[in-house]
């Protein structure tokens, strides 16, 4: 067994970890701060389950969304930490441009996400889904979850170009298979 490809995947898998904790949290925060009429954790708590289902879907949604987003970041963070000749400060200015790569696809991501959720809303004036979310009304909670994770599906290919264009350094060009060579 090959060492090095070992602690490569190992350390994939737990920046994986992180980051995809970090998404997750940081969008179910967003939803919530932005979701007025819904207080999420207080209807999770009294178990309301079209909260849960709506919750569920745009957890799901973002994280399928950022999924291309986070590979990437860490592959070109092992590039700029093992394969740059660059100094320290060319190497944390790197690092920079990765972390803001990748909050500003994560804002991208549930900007998108929640624009789309709101525009249905709007388009649709004699149903106010969320007020039929807090009452606990499942249909209505699927049918924005369906809705919810089909924008994902439209949008995330959008995303991935946008990532394309945003590559704002060169270790996310570099499509080794492990981060140790």
């Amino acid at each position: 067994m090959n060492f090095l490809v070992l602690l490569s995947g190992i350390s994939t898998v737990i920046l994986s970890l992180v980051l995809g904790i970090l998404v997750l949290f940081l969008g179910f925060s967003f939803f919530s701060k932005l979701s007025i009429a819904i207080d999420e954790e207080e209807e999770l708590q009294k178990n309301n389950i079209a909260v849960a289902i709506l919750s569920a879907s745009l957890i799901f949604s973002l994280g399928y969304m950022m999924k291309s987003s986070i590979y990437p970041l860490i592959q070109a963070f092992f590039n700029i930490l093992f394969y740059s000749d660059e100094g320290v400060v060319s190497s944390l200015v790197g690092f920079g441009f990765l972390l803001l790569q990748f909050l500003l696809t994560l804002v991208i991501s549930m900007g998108s996400l929640w624009v789309g959720l709101k525009a249905f809303t709007w388009l649709t004036k004699n149903l106010d889904e969320f007020e039929e979310i807090r009452n606990n009304n499942i249909a209505v909670a699927i049918l924005m979850s369906a809705i919810i994770i089909t924008l994902a599906l439209f949008l995330r290919e959008g995303l991935e170009r946008l990532l394309q264009t945003l590559q704002m350094s060169h270790g996310l060009n570099n499509s080794s298979l492990t981060p140790f060579g």
